[in-house]
């Protein structure tokens, strides 16, 4: 119901589901470094032909980055653990890509190819910071956001 509905959550005091223990490792990467690198893969001839991913070099666990959601929000963190499988077979989304296929399984990124095809390239806005920047901009369009879900 809505791109926001983990922040509803837990600025109403409620639980949000983390999948699996929480444990698992994670890249989340703001949009302004995402910039960088893709502005620096445009027209770039060591870019040409070949397939890149742009991430973080930040690598969190989901308990970390729902920790630093609730932090931004002054709230507490109240973690509701669900199985990912018992997610996949019973919601009703299909998350065996998203879900099982890859937010349920450790990522770290080498991100060594994009940062040889784009020197000087620093991915420096760390998950805190990004969370924040993006919790701002949220609550500046919320109205916005409620009607347009």
């Amino acid at each position: 119901n809505g791109c926001w509905q983990v922040l509803k959550r837990m600025l109403d005091g409620k639980p949000v589901i983390i999948p699996g223990d929480g444990t698992s490792l994670w890249t989340v990467t703001h949009n302004s470094d995402f910039a960088k690198a893709y502005c620096g893969l445009i027209g770039n001839i060591h870019a040409i032909g070949e397939a890149f991913h742009i991430t973080s070099d930040e690598s969190v666990t989901w308990n970390q980055i729902y920790q630093i959601i609730a932090d931004c929000l002054g709230k507490e963190l109240k973690p509701y653990y669900v199985a990912s499988e018992f997610l996949a077979a019973t919601g009703d989304f299909d998350f065996t890509g998203s879900l099982i296929g890859d937010k349920a399984n450790t990522v770290v990124f080498d991100n060594s190819k994009l940062k040889n095809a784009v020197p000087g390239l620093n991915m420096n806005i760390r998950l805190e910071e990004g969370m924040k920047r993006t919790i701002d901009y949220y609550f500046k369009r919320q109205n916005y956001c409620n009607n347009n879900q």
